[in-house]
């Protein structure tokens, strides 16, 4: 038993980031809000890069992450304009997964519905690419520039209505 304390004691914040993953993904453990900003504080100290990385490996996991926890991460003080090396910000992953709901929450907290990433992609191109009727629409209706044109795969001059074709 004093064996596993000390292994715990001497995990490096990955080892506990990986931990708390795993728990929250593979175990499908029902965490409440209130456990969840208590991990961050004891854990993590409510570190913004820690905070990043978790919320990045949970949008890019095979399973839809909760909405409970993308709420509290971004709460906490997630950065959410660039989180992966093409410059995608956590909405454009989420768009990617054909996420609805994420996008949704995500979009409340983003303040730039015009965010592109390193390829030109707009959170409007990634939701027309990915069907998602409804996050088009209000996207639009919160301002996006429908023209907006990205250099996807070195392709120049193409707007979120053309890729949704």
């Amino acid at each position: 038993m004093w064996h596993n304390r000390f292994n715990l004691l001497t995990e490096s914040r990955e080892e506990i980031g990986r931990r708390f993953i795993n728990t929250l993904i593979k175990e499908n453990y029902g965490w409440r809000k209130k456990d969840l900003c208590t991990f961050l504080d004891e854990e993590f100290d409510n570190n913004v890069e820690d905070i990043n990385w978790i919320l990045k490996i949970i949008l890019e996991e095979e399973t839809w992450p909760s909405a409970v926890v993308v709420r509290v991460l971004v709460e906490s003080g997630a950065e959410l304009q660039v989180l992966n090396d093409l410059g995608q910000t956590a909405l454009h992953i989420a768009a990617k997964k054909g996420c609805e709901y994420i996008v949704e929450l995500l979009f409340e907290y983003s303040g730039d519905e015009n965010h592109i990433d390193d390829e030109g992609f707009s959170y409007l191109h990634a939701a027309c690419m990915y069907g998602l009727d409804e996050v088009v629409q209000r996207f639009i209706n919160k301002g996006a520039n429908i023209n907006v044109k990205t250099f996807y795969k070195k392709r120049r001059n193409e707007s979120p209505l053309t890729l949704c074709l």
